[in-house]
């Protein structure tokens, strides 16, 4: 047995051995807890996620039933077959998994729904999973020639011991097996999210039962049904691997279904709600490419009902969100052209509506968010005085919603993301007074939702992105309190969200960005002593996310970005030896980086940033010598990743002035974002 490690360790030895040679890696992940396995599985998604788009997914099997683990399992197996080094990832571990519960049996007095138990008890899941491994003990040969695919299988930590009894063979064959050690601290789930799942899972396994029972087309679509709500709980709870397997399971029913019925147009949008809800997950769990079929295959249906049943609320309704759906997934993809069509056909459709349906809540809600859309995407182009247009549409509308429901907390939200909206055009088209004067605006609806209706998370984290625009503004029309006042609220506002999210990855990553941008605002007014404390408070949040989260590569690049900051701040300081001792850190954490993404590029255009601080400041020539030719490699490494001649070129240039401003002892020529957000810095 090995040494335990921790989560971010794990994946960096299961990616080391996915190319190895001979028979298809098999590796076995002995775990404590959901918490660890999330971990691992967040690194592993993280690196795919960063591949090609051409590339298989990491496919995800786990048996949902213990009375039928072995053929749920032999199902998910042969759904995944097919040539690749991307891993199968078999998850038999924490049996208390909020996804994964035990089959009501004889011993309950009745389910969650009051009605009579099965008379037979399934067997538990400690049963199922040595079932489980016996028969995979068998499978050996078959996983290596039929699955060829590596194969993950995560276990109980107190299952370490029993493998190699329960499957010889599968043990004999491992590349690697390894232990994950305990973790602290962690994400986890509301209660709200535990029992939204637990209760959608109990419903999808009841729907099974009832279709084994009495197989046919209502109990079918029933089953259909329950495993898209399962997906959907699974989606909330930001489990989405697991949610984009039942979401695909949900539309495999419904298309079967819809083959039989084609000429249904129930069925037809039965169909179609399914594809939605499978994209949905998809683009959330980072596969775009497939995300962009299912909206695409969803849009042709929703036409298709138009077509059958004519022009009703409903339908025109449906055909909108379908065309809104799609423009999402192409403005991830940066295809903003077709955006921009998608958006616009939204649009046409919400403005009819609302022509047609009168001024519900829900029409005037979906109006402004269609024409806040297409103005999202415009400003994507670049076009940001048709955006502008586009935003300053909106505010009538907002304005109509004020006079008909009052100051309820929907329309508030609306008006400060309207407002906030305009502000964001008018200071990318450099109109930085006005600019300031529609954020303010903005603030004010912020503040009024806050104090009428308390301080939610979401509340705090739209305040406190709107605080940071407000100060970017006020800083380019050079009114520098207001600005370093704006950081300051903000940095205030995302301590309130770090408490209300327990201290969440996410929230505390927003801290460290407001506190970076007000570390920022101070260096710019030379106030380097406060400048230095700004990145000081920053780096020891990013050093407790470190200490909870592992070597994640979120979480690495973060920190080495801020001892970037804090080096060049010391060295403005004079403080010589301090600066270089942060630079050094620097470097191995961008180092520990490499080891766990590999030569991307991002990660080795970072590695070379700090080492050209390190090659202008070192005292020591020898260790100088050594950054100036580490730089050269890491250029000759960039130029080699791409066929691109003309990235060839950019690099070429990049390399000839990076080393031109090592020689006169220039410390920095190129804008890194470690400290940015898109959503905060380039997205309105």
């Amino acid at each position: 047995m090995s040494s335990p490690v921790r989560p971010d360790k794990a994946w960096t030895e299961l990616r080391q051995n996915l190319g190895a040679s001979g028979r298809q890696p098999l590796f076995v992940l002995f775990v404590d807890k959901q918490e660890t396995l999330e971990q691992v599985h967040r690194n592993a998604h993280e690196f795919f996620q960063n591949q090609s788009e051409a590339s298989v997914p990491m496919g995800l099997v786990y048996p949902l039933r213990t009375a039928h683990v072995v053929g749920d399992m032999r199902a998910g197996l042969e759904a995944q077959k097919g040539s690749s080094e991307v891993p199968v990832w078999l998850d038999l571990a924490v049996a208390d998994l909020p996804h994964r519960v035990e089959e009501p049996s004889a011993r309950d007095a009745h389910d969650e729904d009051g009605d009579t138990p099965a008379e037979v008890p399934p067997p538990t899941w400690e049963e199922a999973r040595q079932t489980a491994l016996v028969e995979l003990d068998g499978l050996v040969d078959w996983l290596d020639t039929d699955l060829a695919r590596p194969l993950i299988i995560s276990l109980p930590e107190a299952w370490s011991t029993r493998v190699e009894t329960l499957a010889p063979m599968l043990w004999a064959v491992r590349t690697d097996d390894i232990t994950v050690q305990k973790t602290q601290g962690g994400e986890p789930l509301s209660k709200g999210q535990v029992t939204g799942v637990r209760v959608a899972t109990r419903r999808a396994i009841k729907a099974h039962n009832a279709y084994t029972a009495d197989p046919g087309a209502a109990t079918y679509r029933e089953f259909g049904a329950a495993l898209g709500n399962l997906a959907q709980a699974e989606f909330d709870a930001k489990r989405f691997l697991y949610g984009i397997s039942h979401a695909e399971q949900s539309v495999a029913i419904f298309r079967a279904i819809f083959e039989e019925k084609a000429d249904s147009p129930q069925m037809m949008r039965d169909f179609s709600v399914a594809l939605n809800r499978m994209g949905t997950v998809q683009l959330a769990g980072g596969k775009k490419q497939a995300a962009l079929e299912s909206f695409t295959e969803c849009l042709k249906l929703r036409q298709c009902v138009r077509e059958v049943v004519g022009d009703g609320a409903a339908v025109l309704s449906d055909l909108a969100s379908a065309y809104e759906k799609l423009a999402n997934v192409y403005r991830t993809l940066e295809r903003h052209l077709d955006a921009v069509t998608n958006y616009q056909l939204a649009l046409a459709l919400r403005e009819e509506l609302y022509a047609t349906q009168g001024e519900s809540a829900q029409v005037i809600r979906d109006l402004v968010m269609a024409r806040g859309k297409l103005g999202d995407s415009l400003c994507g182009q670049g076009d940001f005085s048709t955006a502008l247009t586009y935003y300053e549409a909106c505010i009538p509308v907002a304005n109509r919603a004020l006079e008909l429901l009052g100051e309820v907390p929907q329309v508030l939200q609306g008006s400060a993301s309207v407002h906030g909206r305009v502000g964001f055009a008018q200071r990318s088209l450099g109109q930085y007074e006005t600019a300031v004067a529609s954020f303010e605006l903005a603030l004010e609806y912020f503040i009024k939702l806050r104090d009428q209706f308390g301080p939610s998370p979401t509340t705090l984290r739209d305040m406190s992105v709107l605080l940071l625009r407000l100060g970017d503004a006020r800083r380019a029309a050079g009114q520098s309190e207001g600005a370093m006042a704006a950081y300051e609220q903000a940095v205030e506002v995302r301590k309130e969200l770090r408490d209300a999210r327990r201290n969440s990855l996410a929230a505390a990553r927003d801290l460290v960005m407001a506190i970076t941008k007000l570390g920022d605002m101070r260096r710019e007014l030379d106030l380097l002593d406060l400048a230095q404390e700004s990145y000081r408070d920053a780096l020891a949040v990013m050093r407790r996310l470190r200490e909870r989260h592992g070597d994640t590569p979120l979480v690495l690049r973060g920190v080495a970005g801020l001892l970037d900051k804090l080096a060049d701040t010391r060295h403005d300081l004079g403080l010589v030896t301090q600066g270089l001792s942060a630079a050094n850190e620097a470097l191995q954490v961008r180092l520990r980086t490499r080891e766990i993404m590999g030569d991307d590029r991002q990660v080795l255009e970072d590695i070379v940033l700090t080492l050209q601080r390190l090659a202008t400041r070192e005292p020591d020539t020898e260790r100088r010598l050594a950054a100036v030719a580490q730089v050269d490699v890491l250029f000759d490494d960039l130029m080699r990743r791409t066929d691109n001649e003309q990235m060839r070129q950019f690099y070429q240039s990049r390399r000839d002035s990076v080393m031109a401003q090592i020689d006169v002892g220039v410390p920095m020529v190129f804008h890194t974002d470690d400290d940015d957000e898109e959503d905060d810095d380039t997205k309105p």
